[in-house]
């Protein structure tokens, strides 16, 4: 009785994210593994997808349609309450599986089981709020580089206030982390990328530190560690317009 319930479900909540195979009309799609991650190349829109491991191969939809990717992942080593504290994930863990999942742009969807009185553990607890100081600690605040500036492919950010002319040993920030934005009013575009530094002495030197797939709503490129008066990100591959709108610098201890 699927029509039923399915009419049912939307006309009680018509805003609800219903996550299954999709002739149940599923509004955001299994990533594809129970550990956190999402793959670099990871669009929106798909003609198909593994909905579940007993399933073999993907599915195949009638049409293409926008379907985000959601990171389903264990805190400990079960789904549900057991006495195996010892499992829990350590903060860089989970550190890493935020940036492999919110970083290319899917949802986090961090499983926390009640224990046998219906409650959140406090060690559970504890490394939650661990984890969302690890992240603001990082994310809050991005280093001062400018608003974008787009010319053909090619859109860049510059660090404020600083002369591009200017040689020397000038306090430029230290990067580790690129994040970028991709206008998706009309549709996620951007299918490749690059990531270019300028060095910090020979600054006329562009490198190349990161190459990725698609961006969407959000993109986190971990680059090695350097003091950048600018950076560049190069288009490579999209299907029509593309619109980069925001490229933020941060640095992760």
């Amino acid at each position: 009785d699927r029509k039923r319930i399915l009419g049912e479900i939307f006309r009680l909540q018509p805003e609800i994210l219903t996550f299954c195979d999709p002739e149940w009309d599923a509004c955001v799609r299994w990533v594809g593994n129970e550990d956190g991650y999402a793959d670099l190349n990871n669009p929106l829109v798909v003609s198909s997808w593994k909905f579940s491991e007993k399933t073999e191969g993907d599915v195949a939809l009638s049409k293409p349609f926008c379907v985000p990717a959601e990171c389903d992942c264990k805190l400990r080593s079960t789904w549900f309450y057991d006495l195996n504290e010892d499992t829990i994930k350590s903060v860089d863990e989970l550190f890493g599986m935020y940036e492999g999942s919110v970083g290319r742009g899917s949802n986090f969807l961090l499983n926390v089981g009640p224990d046998n009185h219906g409650r959140i553990c406090d060690a559970d607890k504890a490394r939650l709020l661990e984890l969302g100081e690890k992240i603001r600690s990082v994310y809050a605040a991005p280093m001062p580089y400018g608003d974008v500036e787009k010319d053909g492919d090619f859109y860049s950010v510059a660090c404020v206030g600083l002369d591009e002319k200017l040689q020397g040993n000038v306090e430029l920030p230290l990067v580790n982390r690129v994040a970028i934005c991709e206008d998706m009013a009309d549709g996620q575009s951007v299918k490749a990328f690059k990531v270019y530094v300028h060095l910090p002495r020979y600054r006329h030197i562009r490198l190349l530190t990161y190459m990725g797939a698609t961006v969407g709503h959000k993109t986190i490129c971990s680059i090695p560690a350097v003091r950048t008066p600018k950076i560049t990100v190069e288009i490579t591959d999209s299907d029509g317009e593309h619109k980069i709108t925001e490229i933020k610098a941060y640095y992760a201890k």
